[in-house]
């Protein structure tokens, strides 16, 4: 025979359960909010990244892809936004090409590298037009975005022996983020053979090396 006391306990367990699962519930991120916050929403002050909607707290304010100034913000607002990405990738691209002021190189090769790090191949068609684009830095952000995307194989080698050491390491980790492959085997394989790379290569992916 249960106790009085033992049996309003257990009622009391299940109340507080089935309130925790509501809660949870109700503070459920849309991921229609998050994906305009996270994109083009105003600069709330924070403390830490797990206060903004993309993760991104930069001098006390949530960065939106909108004012990005450095990558490792793009690829965060990207791992923030890749789980809706199946099916919210209609609303993500229109948002982030809003965000595209033509006439400004550093937009374009902002989202370029957004949607490189998005993984998302139905970005393609949307950034291979900027290959055409009179800004370098636009071109070959481009050709990055492509390869992560396993579209710009073509561009690999000279992505990997570019001057500048910066892009052939971004070369290094756009093609180690693709499937194991014939081409992905075949740059590593070329890259460990570079002294300036290899290093690189040994700390991502040492099996490469030998």
């Amino acid at each position: 025979m249960t106790s009085p006391s033992l049996g309003a306990s257990m009622a009391t367990l299940v109340a507080a359960l089935v309130s925790c699962s509501a809660t949870d519930e109700s503070a459920a991120v849309d991921p229609t909010s998050l994906v305009e916050a996270a994109i083009a929403g105003d600069g709330a002050r924070c403390t830490k990244s797990s206060e903004c909607p993309g993760n991104v707290c930069y001098y006390e304010y949530c960065t939106s892809l909108r004012d990005a100034g450095l990558t490792w913000m793009e690829h965060e607002l990207a791992a923030v936004l890749r789980p809706h990405a199946p099916t919210h990738f209609p609303l993500i691209s229109v948002k982030a090409l809003a965000t595209v002021d033509e006439q400004d190189p550093f937009t374009m090769d902002r989202v370029a590298g957004f949607f490189g790090a998005l993984g998302d191949a139905r970005a393609i068609p949307l950034i291979t037009p900027w290959l055409e684009s009179p800004s370098e830095r636009v071109r070959v952000r481009t050709q990055l975005a492509l390869l992560r995307l396993g579209a710009g194989f073509e561009y690999a080698e000279a992505l990997l022996d570019h001057s500048s050491r910066a892009v052939a390491l971004d070369a290094i980790d756009a093609i180690l983020s693709l499937p194991q492959g014939p081409e992905r085997s075949r740059f590593m394989a070329v890259a460990a053979g570079t002294g300036d790379l290899a290093e690189r290569v040994r700390n991502r992916a040492p099996s490469a090396t030998k």
